[in-house]
């Protein structure tokens, strides 16, 4: 979207520094360099200042300073001790900001923004505020004209590293009262920087959010979202371990790490650019050569989905059950538009039909380049999804049996608009699970639906060997129930639900979640976790697959299954007989990878083929013990046979869960 970008001046920065590292290394191996043969290294080192004559001292001096001097430039950074300064205003009580009105002017042409506006904010505790704990964060904003309740008050305390004040308010906010705050930045971009560029601010694709890390709008009250997640990177700050509240802790479900808001926004940017944001567009016009946007919230939306984009893009446009779905992309980059389209179109009416209505008017798809906050991947907003150029919109898929990452990354993400911007978690460990995980679900149900049941079982796979090969990579692995990391929600998440699916049937699985969405949508606490998950999933399984929600989400369970041999026979009416041996071994591991044996009593997959994919039978049986023979009469000749063919659990080794039949 923008070539080189703003990294141009970077890279030349990183080319003049390195020059003059060069050189400086050039000069010095110039006068160690062995003119005739010296008694050792040291010795020759020590006559080095003896051949110092006045060029070379300017040559030195010289490169010395300009690397010095550049490298100074390049490496000033903002020192971030957000966590260890502030972590103890966590546990004070803060207002609520319930509507955001803004002014935003973007000017992408010097990557500058200047964003105005006020929070309504309301007590929602019982208590009465006093005190207000904000944050702006200088690594973002450039400049602070207005930041301040609209009621008398003073500055008590204040920290320009991290962008810290506290205020006291003269006259207590009671219970239930509202107070205004007005605010008024400038973030700027006069040069570069290389540890922390502002690189959301593009020429072409220019990307503003709000209550994110790396914040451009002010925060009101204290957020853990800046905080060292990384336990190792926590030690080497001296910052003690995180210790997450359990989800079936008994206050678990008071905390959420978000807040519903509504907003009203006027946009304003060049002339050349098109701004693209959630909620409805009210009006567009023209003025003093600069186009403006008026966008409005109808209906209330996560305070972190606020966000405003604006770049060169070209539109096109589907109607989908009398909604809009637009994608807004760069002209040159229109390689995947059909495949977004029907993501979006089969995962809305997937989500509809299973989850309640979609909430907003329409969809927008936009396109930003590949750095910043977004970094390569996708992000969905209350009606709005961001994809980055390199990771949906220039991957072309010319093989016709690749697996259409396109389509299902669109699938993805279109369920956060229940899961995410609907149904929000409690602040509890595992609580992406009700985000990411679930849509995991409505993405691999989508692609069966859709691309149909040999695409999905070749990304299935690959989910599964993502997740064992990252197993010991991350922090000791936990359950389903509190997963953070990334091999968890998506890869394992992936498995865990379609096989529950497989067991229950897919139709149950989604009556569980469309509960879930009835009590806790756009909820204001309490707030959902991996316990309230688990109470509807166990509601609509059988007792005799009970096992499945333990093994599944409260253990780490692992298999070993194996076909050691097949055999068939042909009988006189023309059937075939087949005797199918095979070997099964259940694990539970600990957080460390340590495993033991637990008695097998599940109900696994048995299948018998004819050929690659014509299936015989395929019938789940009892396995009791860790080598069991079947019996099976099929109508046709037997090819193959095997255990859990499709990889339905979670087995190492899949490579030996088919065998041939052989002929008695």
């Amino acid at each position: 979207m923008n070539g080189f970008g703003h990294f141009s001046t970077s890279i030349i920065w990183y080319r003049i520094y390195g020059m003059f590292f060069a050189g400086l290394l050039i000069k010095l191996c110039s006068l160690l360099w062995v003119r005739a043969y010296r008694d050792g290294l040291w010795r020759e080192i020590r006559s080095v200042a003896g051949r110092i004559d006045s060029l070379h001292q300017t040559g030195l001096s010289i490169m010395l300073i300009g690397w010095i001097g550049t490298g100074g430039f390049i490496f000033s950074q903002f020192s971030a001790d957000y966590d260890m300064s502030h972590k103890a205003t966590q546990t004070r009580p803060s207002l609520r900001i319930k509507h955001v009105d803004l002014d935003l002017e973007l000017f992408p042409e010097t990557r500058d923004v200047h964003i105005s506006g006020s929070y309504l904010m309301r007590n929602e505790t019982t208590s009465p505020i006093d005190e207000l704990d904000v944050f702006e964060f200088p690594f973002r904003v450039s400049s602070v004209h207005v930041l301040q309740p609209r009621s008398p008050h003073r500055l008590v305390a204040e920290r320009e590293e991290t962008g810290y004040r506290r205020i006291a308010i003269d006259t207590p906010i009671q219970p239930g009262d509202t107070l205004r705050f007005d605010f008024d930045l400038s973030a700027n971009t006069p040069g570069f920087s290389d540890t922390r560029p502002l690189n959301d601010l593009a020429h072409n694709g220019m990307y503003v959010d709000s209550f994110r890390p790396g914040f451009f709008f002010p925060l009101v009250g204290y957020s853990s979202l800046p905080e060292l997640r990384d336990n190792r990177q926590r030690r080497e700050f001296g910052l003690p371990a995180t210790t997450p509240v359990l989800p079936d802790d008994p206050d678990a479900g008071r905390r959420s790490e978000n807040q519903w808001i509504t907003f009203d926004a006027l946009v304003s940017a060049d002339m050349d650019q098109t701004v693209v944001s959630p909620g409805d567009l009210v009006r567009v016009w023209e003025d003093a050569g600069r186009r403006f946007y008026h966008f409005r919230s109808t209906t209330k939306m996560i305070d972190r989905g606020l966000g405003f984009l604006s770049g060169r893009y070209s539109v096109t446009e589907q109607r989908v059950a009398g909604r809009s779905v637009e994608v807004y992309f760069h002209p040159d980059h229109a390689y995947n538009l059909d495949r977004m389209l029907s993501g979006a179109k089969a995962s809305l009416e997937y989500g509809e039909r299973h989850f309640g209505p979609y909430p907003f008017q329409g969809l927008r798809i936009a396109e930003v380049p590949p750095y910043g906050k977004i970094s390569g991947r996708a992000r969905a907003l209350p009606g709005l999804f961001v994809w980055t150029e390199t990771g949906g919109f220039l991957g072309r898929i010319d093989d016709t049996d690749a697996i259409d990452h396109v389509f299902s990354t669109t699938t993805h993400e279109m369920a956060h608009q229940w899961w995410g911007n609907q149904v929000n978690p409690a602040q509890v460990e595992g609580q992406r699970v009700l985000v990411e995980t679930l849509a995991q679900w409505v993405r691999v149900r989508v692609m069966e639906e859709s691309l149909g049941r040999a695409t999905t079982l070749r990304f299935r796979r690959d989910e599964l060997q993502n997740y064992l090969c990252r197993r010991g990579t991350d922090d000791p692995e936990v359950p389903m129930t509190r997963a953070s990391s990334s091999s968890l929600l998506y890869n394992k998440g992936t498995i865990v639900m379609y096989a529950l699916g497989d067991y229950i049937g897919p139709d149950s699985v989604n009556a569980a979640l469309r509960r879930l969405v009835d009590d806790f949508a756009w909820s204001e606490g309490p707030f959902p976790t991996t316990s309230d998950l688990l109470r509807e999933l166990r509601a609509v399984t059988p007792d005799s697959l009970m096992y499945l929600i333990f093994d599944l989400f409260e253990s780490i369970t692992l298999y070993a299954l194996e076909a050691t041999s097949a055999t068939y026979t042909r009988l006189s009416d023309g059937r075939f007989e087949g005797h199918l041996d095979v070997a099964a071994k259940k694990m539970r591991a600990d957080g460390r990878g340590a495993e033991s044996e637990v008695p097998i009593d599940d109900y696994i997959d048995i299948a018998v083929f004819a050929d690659e994919d014509s299936i015989l039978v395929n019938q789940k049986f009892r396995i009791d013990a860790s080598r069991k023979r079947f019996r099976i009469v099929v109508d046709g000749r037997p090819s193959t046979a095997g255990i859990d063919p499709y990889s339905i659990l979670i087995d190492r080794n899949t490579s030996d869960n088919r065998i041939a039949v052989v002929s008695n």
